[in-house]
């Protein structure tokens, strides 16, 4: 019933629009925007069975029960930082040119040299995300991802009138991305594809073979211009880990442990 009810009002204001308390009526993009998550886990009011122990699934925040402790190595550099008083102001949009030029060092990989100019450091995940979709597509444009997958691309994705179009990955052979599904919905329309890996929510780890099929079908097509990724890999074992990039193809990343990157 309260999903049923989300819908519904989603429907009324996408109609009608929505007044505020001062009459003040919605804009496009806050009538576009409904994230199926939060509906869900801010109404949340359960409370469990006295009786039974709790079994928690969690909303994807490993932290709630205790995990990725922060090292103390980073708490001491951010301690230092604030107590150096030298970052108290205004940063660059883009982020400090010193802390972009280390993330390029950390994942410089043979034949894809990156430099500070080609990061920017955003304000979370989220914020990361945002921005990308707002600069690879258009309002009218297409972008495609996986299913299952994170909610939040589609979120973002309708609140700036662009189409979503979910390619499916194939659960009996690890969660592989299915690409004959992948190339029947890309067109000329098509702004990006977002690849997830390790998948959110699946945890599976996608094949170097599968991942160089993605790059080789757009490449072959040439309908789409961008391929946007998102690699998490901190403390995963993975079959292939790096990133995808129509210009410099599979970029795997260097060893964590490497010299290269505690330098």
């Amino acid at each position: 019933m309260a999903d049923n009810g989300h819908v519904n009002k989603r429907q009324r204001v996408e109609e009608n629009g929505e007044a505020g308390a001062a009459g003040v009526p919605c804009a496009t993009v806050a009538q576009r925007s409904f994230n199926p998550i939060r509906a869900l886990v801010d109404e949340m009011d359960k409370t469990p069975n006295p009786d039974k122990p709790m079994i928690p699934l969690s909303i994807g925040d490993p932290t709630v029960f205790g995990n990725l402790v922060v090292p103390e190595q980073a708490l001491e550099a951010v301690s230092a930082s604030l107590r150096s008083g030298k970052a108290n102001g205004y940063a660059p949009s883009t982020g400090y040119e010193s802390t972009r030029q280390a993330i390029a060092d950390a994942f410089a990989a043979p034949g894809a040299a990156y430099a500070a100019k080609d990061v920017i450091v955003a304000s979370g995940c989220s914020g990361a995300i945002d921005l990308a979709i707002t600069v690879l597509a258009n309002e009218g444009q297409n972008i495609l991802i996986p299913r299952p997958g994170f909610s939040l691309y589609k979120t973002l994705a309708l609140s700036k009138g662009i189409e979503v179009r979910s390619y499916n990955l194939l659960p009996d052979q690890g969660w592989a991305v299915d690409l004959e599904h992948l190339a029947s919905l890309a067109d000329e329309n098509t702004a990006a594809i977002v690849v997830t890996n390790p998948s959110n929510p699946c945890g599976s780890v996608l094949t170097k073979e599968n991942l160089a099929g993605v790059l080789k079908g757009q490449r072959l097509s040439q309908r789409n211009e961008r391929v946007a990724t998102r690699v998490n890999s901190n403390g995963v074992t993975t079959q292939f880990r790096g990133v995808l990039s129509l210009r410099w193809g599979l970029i795997p990343f260097r060893n964590p442990q490497s010299p290269k990157r505690r330098g």
